[in-house]
């Protein structure tokens, strides 16, 4: 079994105990109501749990359908904790399943449904919820204010079960939104409202048999205590912390604890450690991308700061490519679940009345103006992408020695290296002709072995290897001589024709000799 799925089960596993926790607390309290009411209860109570049932043993397609047929006969009878519960697990579901735009839908829905029936547990689950798939849509700012709007109007000091459960929810997806979007302020309060709401309920009796409360608890308490400078405090608390972990279950259980016992450990000068729990978070996060890219972001600032700049930039390299994966993804799920749903809804709909075609029309114009929004949004990042290459290649150039053209090389350089100094040095690509004969006789071996040779180390051609020296010329030429046309370059560096040079340097840098230019004039500007 690997980690991902024991983690998925886990996380199924206590949401199935919660829902069993409010079954039984939901008994208790109405144990001298009258026959009816229990029977609906009983029936409520016994929907949730067949939806739950239906999520974490069910397959295919059709899952969240099966689920939505319950919640709704759930919802026609009445709006009660049961309810609400089964149709967070509809969401969730229907978010699984990239249907992201009815997860928003019942999200919002909920909430008004939840207003409706002045129900304040019930509106806190209902912004909880909706603040939890901001956040999966990395839109972090919009999910903190959902979960502060959702704490807001429930008590401080919860009593009961339920509340208590609902309150320490939101706090812990509160501190996550503000650790985010980096809201100290957000942190340390919902840090510390949690951890004293886990205090007061374990004064009472109550237990976590997965320690999860207890030892989340005590880790924002240890987050506090170094915003505070107390440093001694914190890794008192981290340790008693670690001392309650169980070792059998995954890191999922005790995020915020890896979370910020990196912190600790990085504000005491051992970055290894804060590395590691790092890692071990990235670990454990490999089915969770949205969670996966703030633990990448923090290993890449911990290398940063440590100056260990080489790994800084091949963490942020992973993070530039999830982030991009992802919102990619994001897009598309969003824009083929808007696609499905519109045709649904207007295939159900047109069997009456024929005046929704000029809905249908005008539903296929916002859709093709998304698009054209995704494809500029799109355009624009891979320009700043763009320009970040342009700076990397220009910081490359300041720090890279690659010696004079006449200077006597140094004995050591390798076979390779020599050739690289040699093409910068001499330019011999000028020679539109030039190929392996030449390069072979600029090293004094075979033509083979010059193939050979450039085949092993830069996993190319020889051809390829020569037009990627011109590729890297013509660049700096373009960057230095605004004035100098792509065409006199392209027969200067031995290209051939000035189509050829945009073929390569569009190959070589993802993008034309033109718009190289332009950036790279924009990026001087900034």
């Amino acid at each position: 079994m690997t980690e991902p799925t024991a983690i998925n089960r886990l996380i199924k596993r206590l949401i199935f105990l919660h829902l069993a926790i409010i079954a039984v607390t939901a008994i208790m309290a109405t144990s001298c109501a009258g026959t009816d009411e229990r029977g609906d209860e009983d029936l409520s109570m016994r929907r949730a749990l067949e939806v739950q049932k239906l999520s974490n043993l069910a397959q295919g397609p059709d899952v969240s359908v099966r689920i939505e047929a319950i919640v709704d006969s759930m919802r026609q009878s009445r709006h009660d904790t049961y309810y609400f519960s089964a149709a967070n697990v509809l969401i969730d579901q229907f978010f699984n399943e990239g249907k992201i735009a009815r997860a928003e839908s019942l999200a919002v829905k909920m909430m008004c449904e939840a207003t409706a029936s002045h129900d304040i547990t019930a509106a806190a689950i209902a912004h909880r919820i909706r603040g939890q798939i901001l956040y999966k849509l990395s839109r972090p700012e919009k999910a903190l204010a959902e979960f502060i709007e959702g704490r807001r109007i429930l008590p401080d000091f919860p009593s009961d079960l339920q509340t208590f459960s609902n309150a320490a929810s939101i706090d812990r997806w509160l501190w996550i939104a503000a650790y985010a979007t980096g809201d100290n302020a957000a942190m340390r309060l919902s840090g510390r409202r949690f951890a004293e709401n886990v205090a007061r309920k374990m004064q009472v009796g109550w237990r976590d048999s997965t320690a999860h409360f207890p030892v989340t608890a005590l880790a924002f308490e240890a987050s506090e205590a170094l915003c505070n400078s107390d440093t001694v405090t914190a890794r008192q608390k981290i340790n008693k912390a670690a001392s309650l972990r169980l070792d059998y279950l995954p890191a999922n259980a005790y995020e915020q604890f890896y979370q910020i016992r990196s912190m600790i450990n990085a504000a005491s000068g051992d970055i290894d450690a804060a590395l590691a729990d790092m890692d071990t978070l990235i670990t454990a996060y490999a089915e969770f991308p949205w969670f996966r890219q703030v633990a990448l972001r923090g290993k890449a600032n911990l290398l940063s700061a440590a100056g260990r700049h080489a790994e800084a930039v091949e963490t942020t390299n992973r993070l530039m490519e999830l982030h991009d994966s992802l919102t990619s993804l994001q897009n598309d799920l969003y824009m083929n679940d808007l696609t499905d749903f519109y045709r649904s809804e207007i295939n159900r709909e047109h069997r009456f009345s024929k005046s929704l075609k000029g809905y249908a029309f005008a539903a296929i114009l916002a859709l093709l103006a998304i698009l054209l929004a995704i494809s500029l949004a799109n355009v624009r990042r891979q320009r700043r992408k763009n320009i970040i290459l342009i700076e990397r290649l220009r910081d490359y150039d300041k720090v890279s020695a690659v010696g004079q053209p006449g200077e006597r090389l140094p004995c050591y350089l390798s076979p390779i290296e020599l050739l690289d100094r040699k093409m910068h040095t001499e330019k011999p690509y000028r020679n539109p002709a030039l190929g392996r004969k030449e390069l072979a006789a600029m090293l004094c071996i075979t033509p083979d072995e010059v193939g050979a040779l450039i085949k092993a180390e830069r996993d190319q051609t020889v051809v390829g290897y020569i037009n990627s020296c011109r590729a890297e010329e013509a660049r700096r030429i373009l960057e230095s001589d605004p004035e100098v046309t792509v065409a006199s370059v392209a027969y200067e560096l031995g290209f051939g024709t000035p189509r050829t040079m945009q073929r390569v340097f569009g190959k070589h840098f993802g993008m034309s000799p033109t718009q190289f230019r332009e950036l790279s004039k924009e990026s001087k500007r900034h």
